[in-house]
């Protein structure tokens, strides 16, 4: 219906005047207006993670126990992926290969950086003797720096978030830290950290110390609760 009908239309039924016909008509919109928003909230926009887990068809990784690194990376991301998103829908968790696939360290720096993450988690596994899983976290670096961003090469793209993943590593690192009833996790420290090479977001490599006799239920967990509190930033 027009504003001019709706104007007539109130005119004859309440036998008012043009201009609180129209009032009424700015009031009914404001109104509507109101119940749609509040209704129908903005939709947010997707937190991303993205998971590369350690290992592929091609190379199965270190030896741990009687299963390769890759089983038990893979294993790891598809639960932090199942908790996170359970947790939170706003969160949409993605990995840099699927069971069957290879893992060429080009094809998943482009994927990472297409996707644009707000965080880039690599998972590594080893066979440990230790009674509880250790947790060792990397940040890429080397000794190159600029103070130009714009200028900074596709495999030092790390310097560009290199701030922010300091604060996530010593964040998640403060997290799980405490709980040695569980684990024991191990400062942050940077390395060349080849899985991190030219990933353009903070980006983390989390290294699992393990064996077939650790039930790793309760440390995924921590890992999870960690990656939340970072995660939780982005909204």
């Amino acid at each position: 219906m027009s504003i001019t009908k709706f104007i007539l239309l109130v005119r004859r039924s309440f036998s008012i005047d043009v201009s609180t016909a129209l009032a009424v008509y700015r009031r009914i919109i404001l109104l509507t207006l109101f119940i749609v928003i509040t209704t129908f909230p903005a939709r947010k926009k997707k937190i991303t993670l993205i998971l590369d887990p350690a290992g592929d068809a091609r190379n199965p990784g270190r030896l741990i126990g009687d299963n390769y690194e890759r089983t038990y990376t893979s294993r790891i991301a598809h639960q932090l992926k199942e908790i996170l998103e359970k947790k939170d829908n706003n969160i949409m968790v993605l990995f840099t290969r699927l069971p069957g696939e290879q893992n060429d360290q080009r094809e998943k720096t482009r994927f990472a950086n297409r996707c644009a993450p707000h965080l880039f988690i690599n998972l590594c596994a080893y066979q440990s003797t230790h009674i509880k899983p250790q947790i060792y976290m990397y940040y890429y670096t080397n000794q190159t720096t600029t103070d130009n961003n714009c200028l900074i090469p596709l495999e030092n793209a790390y310097q560009s978030h290199s701030a922010l993943t300091t604060i996530y590593a010593n964040k998640i690192y403060t997290s799980i830290s405490p709980c040695t009833r569980i684990c024991d996790a191990h400062a942050p420290k940077g390395i060349a950290c080849i899985p991190l090479k030219g990933i353009n977001a903070p980006a983390l490599c989390i290294e699992i110390g393990c064996n077939s006799a650790h039930n790793l239920h309760n440390t995924i967990s921590l890992i999870s609760d960690a990656l939340y509190t970072c995660l939780e930033e982005q909204k």
